[in-house]
């Protein structure tokens, strides 16, 4: 089983219980008082990320990675956007058409792995949160997902980064761990990922580190794997999943010792 197909039976494995954990969005919280609910700092997230990239009402948008539809419903409701959604776990799209069904907004949600997709029409935005680092071929999905932007069409990008020239001490004791954890085959600094969009006729628009907004979320998430029942269901839904909670401790301490930041990165398309 290669890492694409344990990421799909991972996350068709996990995400109901996901989404009774964590909520609909499954992406960290962007905390400016501290004082927000998860559920308010997941949608701060989206609004910022939104607002840097200047989407405009009624644009169209495709959500690489999309987990359960939160993002893109949030986008269809609130900006009128026209949304498609993509992800390579049937669970999630199942549970995304549910909750698109409740919002009353009309979102298309397919079944695509992102490092093969195609699309006959271009897109005002590409939406990848908390999923890049899923891909094993990032050059290759930066190239694609270029090529779906119309003229002046912009690439939102937000997740997790090494810090720029990480050691290799540092690399096998902070960021190895998570990646294990969380399925991942491998991670990229910021420059590094900016570099190949400059390369695909991307200009960037805005890089930043908001790590210091971000972390509040991993002590939301260690607080929430305490519960001895999350455990019990863990052992019953195999290694990985005991894996991935254990790496939530991995990703805090990591993120303390300042050995990974939560960057954003928005370009737009020459």
């Amino acid at each position: 089983m290669d890492i694409t197909q344990k990421i799909q039976r991972f996350y068709d494995l996990a995400s109901p219980y996901l989404l009774k954990l964590w909520g609909i969005h499954i992406h960290e919280g962007y905390y400016k008082t501290g004082k927000e609910s998860k559920e308010k700092a997941q949608e701060q997230l989206i609004s910022l990320l939104a607002e840097k990239a200047q989407i405009k009402r009624g644009e169209s948008v495709l959500d690489i990675g999309c987990g359960m539809g939160g993002t893109s419903v949030w986008l269809a409701k609130k900006l009128k956007c026209r949304v498609v959604g993509i992800t390579i776990s049937p669970i999630q799209i199942k549970i995304a058409r549910k909750f698109a069904k409740t919002n009353k907004v009309n979102v298309n949600f397919l079944l695509m792995n992102a490092e093969s997709m195609k699309f006959k029409q271009l897109s005002d935005i590409v939406w990848v949160v908390g999923a890049i680092t899923h891909f094993k071929d990032k050059q290759l999905f930066l190239q694609k997902a270029s090529a779906l932007l119309k003229p002046k069409g912009r690439i939102v990008i937000a997740d997790w980064m090494p810090i720029e020239n990480i050691d290799k001490k540092s690399q096998k004791e902070y960021i190895e761990k998570i990646m294990h954890g969380m399925l991942l085959p491998s991670t990229y600094p910021m420059s590094r990922y900016t570099n190949l969009l400059i390369k695909n006729n991307i200009h960037m628009t805005y890089a930043k580190d908001i790590s210091k907004n971000v972390t509040q979320t991993w002590d939301i998430a260690i607080e929430i794997i305490k519960k001895p029942a999350l455990w019990k269901l863990a052992c019953s839904l195999g290694k990985d999943f005991i894996i991935f909670l254990k790496s939530f401790y991995a990703i805090k301490n990591a993120f303390q010792k300042k050995k990974l930041i939560y960057g954003i990165i928005i370009g737009e398309k020459i």
